[in-house]
């Protein structure tokens, strides 16, 4: 088991009122557990919590007068890491899970059109499987550079490629550009503290073509 403390705030200059919905709560699950954790807002302001249909996504919704506003969540999270099976298969897109679908559906943060050439490039005459999800997060690791400051709510995984550096947490950049092909096994831990509607902060588009 390992124990995570998670310290996350972003602080906002409020134009307006404004609604906020942040994506910051982790997911409580049967490998990841919650010892403690609070959410806190400068100025304190009243706030509900409620989750997606399958309870995997928490949200936090606020409205925001206008003024300095910070949110600030703080988590003990403790983790029972999966067991590595190297012989997992790849499942076809066709014969994954249909709750799983839409964490692979398109979006604008990923142009697959535009990176599909490389991923076949780099990744296409590997054997299926684990090894060729271990060799795309390795590829991730050895050229994109994780730096705060390097890229926005705007940036999409186009840019990090092309900049070669991204920062992780806040912008869907980073967590789209490993989704170069559907797989069974996962590159990183399921801790997420991340931003939903970021409207003044201060501070993936899916192929199912084959690389045949």
């Amino acid at each position: 088991m390992k124990t995570f403390h998670i310290d996350s705030q972003l602080d906002y200059d409020v134009l307006q009122q404004t609604l906020f919905v942040f994506n910051l709560p982790v997911p409580n699950t049967g490998t990841q557990r919650i010892r403690a954790e609070a959410v806190t807002t400068q100025p304190s302001l009243d706030f509900d919590e409620f989750a997606d249909a399958v309870g995997a996504n928490r949200f936090v919704r606020v409205n925001v007068p206008p003024g300095l506003f910070s949110v600030r969540y703080q988590a003990t999270v403790d983790l029972d890491p999966p067991a590595v099976d190297e012989l997992a298969p790849e499942i076809p897109l066709a014969e994954v899970p249909g709750a799983v679908l839409p964490y692979v559906m398109a979006s604008k943060y990923c142009e697959a059109d535009l990176l599909f050439a490389l991923a076949c490039r780099e990744f296409g005459r590997l054997a299926p499987g684990y090894r060729r999800v271990q060799s795309v997060c390795q590829w991730i690791r050895d050229n994109i550079a994780y730096q705060i400051g390097t890229s926005s709510p705007l940036t999409t995984a186009r840019d990090v490629l092309a900049n070669r550096a991204g920062r992780r947490g806040l912008s869907p950049d980073m967590r789209a550009t490993p989704i170069l092909r559907p797989t069974s096994t996962q590159c990183s831990k399921r801790i997420w503290a991340t931003a939903g509607i970021c409207l003044t902060p201060r501070g993936y588009r899916r192929s199912t073509k084959s690389c045949a």
